[in-house]
């Protein structure tokens, strides 16, 4: 995120580093006259310089503007005329008491609509002909409507809620920082959906109870929430993007039926991820992830469960040695087969089967 490094003073004394060190700081509107007179520098040894009264400005705060209509972005013009491509809009939307009347926006400018829910409401919210929510809506939920788009509600409840309006410079500044290179087109943020966030909550929160304050605010304090607040919405539907985009689809039930049909065909041999891969016609690493999303085992794991499943039939039906079986089903060992079927059956193969048979010979004497 890009900052004007020429710092805004407010308040004495104030620390000066010379070598330009400390939080980055937004540049004092053009607009605001700086009375130095008082001011005094005073040098310190490591090179800093105290402020020993402070600079007065003439130019106006920022304020969260108090809607006329929802939605409304209401600032005064000369509010941003310094850099309105990248300044943030705030206004705040409040009902004393419900109303049954329906609130239409058109999203008419350039900006995104954030919306953060200051305090507990009922409502019925449309984005476009889609309801988004009817019901309940708790303090700290937030709602992002892209330019354009049409969005209505009917209130209730009483209701408070800051609307924060971004600009697409300043999602691209914002982008930039989160990602650490510039956007290759326009930032949209595409996620309808109220979804709670205790971050945004608090961060809101700070801002609006600065403000009621009044004159302790400046336009450093506000831009400094407000972009806190956009950034932290952006890397969340970034990550949500980047994680929708990693999630593997299942595989498709005929390949699993191939891939299932040649491990039970290939079973007393040496099965490797490779060659069941190739016989469904993918490669070993898109084989392995989406045969997890489909039996939410690993093929090796499968192939283990599927080669116990196969000795445990031998074991109560057959004859055969442990050591015969061991190998009929794929174990270099009797070892090997002995721990694996401990493991996964809690018993030893020996002692299986003669449970086994006790089980079989008290059936047969109780008929």
């Amino acid at each position: 995120m890009r900052f004007n490094s020429s710092p805004m003073l407010v308040g004495s004394p104030i620390r000066l580093h010379a070598i330009g060190f400390g939080p980055p700081v937004r540049r004092m509107s053009e607009s605001a006259n700086v009375t130095p007179g008082s001011v005094n520098m005073k040098a310190l040894p490591d090179g800093s310089a105290v402020l020993t009264a402070p600079w007065e400005t003439s130019g106006t705060p920022r304020t969260i503007v108090a809607e006329t209509a929802w939605r409304c972005d209401a600032r005064p013009t000369a509010a941003c005329s310094s850099s309105p491509e990248r300044t943030l809009g705030l206004s705040r939307w409040t009902l004393a008491a419900p109303s049954a009347e329906r609130v239409v926006n058109r999203s008419e400018g350039t900006c995104h609509t954030i919306a953060v829910s200051l305090k507990s409401t009922d409502l019925t919210f449309c984005h476009g002909t889609r309801v988004i929510c009817d019901g309940r809506v708790t303090p700290g939920v937030t709602q992002i409507t892209q330019p354009g788009q049409e969005v209505s509600a009917v209130f209730r409840a009483p209701c408070d809620v800051l609307h924060l309006y971004a600009p697409q410079e300043l999602l691209r500044e914002c982008y930039a920082h989160v990602c650490g290179r510039a956007p290759g087109g326009e930032v949209m943020l595409g996620n309808a959906a109220l979804v709670p966030d205790v971050a945004v909550s608090q961060l809101a929160h700070a801002l609006v109870c600065a403000h009621v304050e009044g004159p302790t605010v400046n336009d450093l304090f506000t831009d400094s929430i407000g972009l806190a607040i956009v950034t932290r919405l952006l890397s969340r539907e970034i990550h949500a993007t980047r994680k929708a985009q990693r999630a593997v689809t299942e595989l498709p039930r005929w390949r699993l039926k191939r891939a299932i049909e040649y491990i039970d065909a290939h079973l007393s041999e040496a099965i490797r991820l490779q060659d069941i891969a190739q016989s469904t016609g993918l490669t070993r690493m898109h084989f392995a992830a989406q045969f997890r999303a489909a039996t939410g085992m690993s093929p090796h794991d499968y192939l283990l469960q599927r080669r116990i499943e196969t000795a445990q039939v031998l074991l109560a039906t057959t004859k055969q040695g442990v050591l015969d079986i061991a190998l009929a089903t794929g174990f270099c060992s009797h070892t090997h087969f002995a721990t694996v079927f401990r493991q996964r059956v809690g018993e030893t193969p020996t002692r299986y089967r003669a449970q086994v048979r006790d089980a079989d010979h008290l059936t047969y004497r109780c008929n």
